[in-house]
């Protein structure tokens, strides 16, 4: 399905229109409620959010589990995630990586 956007002619410059065509948004609409009951099933433990309640908790509780089963006793490693940029999605994620 071809989808058709174009950026509106705005002084003084162009504005992007970046709302799809309504069949689009309507039959994709239609498709997740459908499919969101088999989705959630088939996904289970590894959907944590959309859908479930506390979904984040459950991710947070996972990754506990994991440091405490691969680290040893009394260690002084850790981990701290700080998603303060993210929340405008700027968070540069390759340069977090290398540097954590």
């Amino acid at each position: 399905m071809q989808i058709n956007c174009r950026a509106l002619e705005k002084n003084p410059g162009v504005r992007p229109i970046g709302i799809g065509e309504c069949l689009t948004r309507i039959l994709s609409e239609c498709i997740i409620e459908v499919s969101k009951h088999d989705v959630k099933e088939v996904c289970q433990a590894d959907q944590l959010c959309s859908g479930l309640n506390s979904g984040i908790e459950g991710a947070v509780r996972a990754m506990s589990q994991v440091f405490e089963s691969k680290c040893l006793p009394n260690s002084k490693w850790g981990l701290l995630v700080m998603d303060a940029k993210n929340a405008f999605n700027v968070a540069n994620r390759q340069l977090a990586l290398w540097q954590g």
